[in-house]
């Protein structure tokens, strides 16, 4: 939950890249933030602190583009978050990246 709506503030589109973020995170590293807390703990962790999850999955497992993607998206400013256009863009130019690499 992107903090603006835990905040009972206004909201805009950027919320889904939030959550997408989030996804990203769980599906790299295969639990979800904060793990073991309790998903609560864990949305207030990250609204009302403005704390991260650390990645513990090594670099080598995945590009930094990736980790950089997930920063922005979950970022606690909406502003700084990618339009979903930009999303697919730079996913489609990570996934090129990987196919190059083999």
């Amino acid at each position: 939950m992107a903090p603006e709506i835990y905040n009972d503030e206004i909201f805009d589109r950027s919320t889904d890249a939030y959550s997408f973020g989030v996804i990203l995170y769980e599906m790299l590293e295969g639990v979800q933030p904060f793990h073991p807390k309790t998903p609560e703990e864990a949305v207030k962790l990250m609204c009302l602190e403005k704390k991260r999850p650390q990645f513990k999955i090594k670099v080598r497992s995945y590009t930094p583009d990736l980790r950089e993607l997930i920063d922005e998206c979950w970022h606690s400013e909406p502003i700084v978050r990618p339009t979903f256009s930009e999303i697919i863009t730079r996913l489609d130019r990570i996934c090129s990246n990987c196919s190059k690499q083999g």
